[in-house]
């Protein structure tokens, strides 16, 4: 994330930074974050503007990119308890499931992906 991160601007370098100093060692990669119990909003929010960004201009291909936005969105909504889009959760839902039956998906993220889908479906 070091590295990608950054296209973000000035601000999410100093937030980068803000948080590697709070936890070193702790959210290197995005699979961390995206697949942890209780990763940081900010990083979240920062994550979900990444795909947004990647995913328009064609750095990432557009499953990938769609894949860390819907993952960075539902974190956020099932384990921060925090709205970062203007989704519906019927639309999160549907995110959601595409990334479960989606066999590229990492496991470990699927998994994640299934418990965050189970407590969406429990808060509508």
């Amino acid at each position: 994330m070091q590295a990608d991160l950054p296209i973000l601007g000035p601000d999410a370098v100093q937030m980068l930074h803000r948080i590697a100093v709070a936890s070193p060692g702790a959210w290197q990669t995005f699979g961390d974050v995206l697949a942890g119990d209780h990763p940081p909003i900010d990083l979240l929010k920062m994550i979900k503007d990444y795909a947004r960004q990647t995913g328009q201009d064609q750095t990432l291909p557009i499953e990938i990119a769609t894949a860390m936005y819907y993952a960075s969105i539902l974190a956020a909504r099932t384990r921060c308890s925090e709205k970062i889009t203007r989704l519906s959760d019927t639309a999160l839902h549907d995110g959601a499931k595409w990334m479960i039956d989606a066999e590229w998906v990492d496991s470990t993220l699927r998994q994640q992906i299934s418990r965050d889908l189970q407590r969406l479906t429990d808060v509508r």
